[in-house]
């Protein structure tokens, strides 16, 4: 083999070993590229992962904390609606021991008729007229029979017909009037006072302590 030849080997050769050289380079060029985009996704999923695990817990936190809070409110507002409605009841109960103790004291019986005839004469100008039929339990027509006269002398207007009713209702104490076409109703009964006393009490008191209904 000439020393031409042997020259020519020799540098195709060293091209060879040059081009392989080069192809390992960018072949590890490119490996480390890939490494990195590979770590930088890995790290982006992460933290995605990471965010969305947050989110997820986040939003559980605030779920149970807003749950945690409306039981808190809603057994804080029943407290206080049974505050209110003991309350209410303790108010109620008394007042209704007062009257049933008026009622039934045979010493203060005018005080109580002077109460009949101001019912009366309340739910006769509520209603107008002249014709009146008034009802009221057993023991209160006795009563209203015996001092029907009396009663008439007190109200502004003489000229008014009042007619007690034949049939007793049930009820504490009090009247109902009726026009005498029947046609207008005053309930002016203690009871029905006393329920629409009660009802303005627990209004108040609900406003009073921040809450309805």
């Amino acid at each position: 083999m000439s020393s031409r030849q042997v020259e020519v080997e020799v540098s195709l050769i060293e091209r060879v070993y040059q081009r392989r050289k080069e192809i390992l380079a960018e072949a590890e060029r490119e490996a480390k590229r890939i490494r990195r985009a590979a770590e930088e996704e890995a790290k982006r999923i992460k933290g995605e992962a990471e965010k969305a695990a947050k989110l997820i817990i986040d939003r559980r936190l605030r779920a149970a904390r807003e749950r945690i809070l409306g039981e808190a409110e809603m057994e804080g507002r029943r407290k206080l609606m049974e505050a209110r409605e003991e309350m209410v009841s303790r108010v109620f109960e008394e007042a209704t021991k007062r009257i049933e103790n008026l009622i039934n004291d045979e010493e203060r019986r005018d005080e109580y008729l002077e109460i009949l005839s101001k019912l009366i004469a309340e739910a006769v100008e509520r209603i107008g007229g002249s014709e009146f039929i008034i009802s009221a339990n057993e023991r209160d027509l006795e009563l209203l029979k015996r001092n029907l006269g009396k009663i008439r002398r007190s109200l502004p207007s003489r000229e008014l017909k009042l007619t007690l009713s034949e049939e007793p209702i049930e009820c504490l104490g009090g009247v109902v009037v009726e026009s005498g076409d029947r046609l207008k109703v005053y309930n002016n009964t203690l009871d029905g006072r006393l329920l629409r006393v009660r009802r303005l009490l627990s209004a108040k008191v609900a406003e009073r302590l921040g809450v309805i209904g």
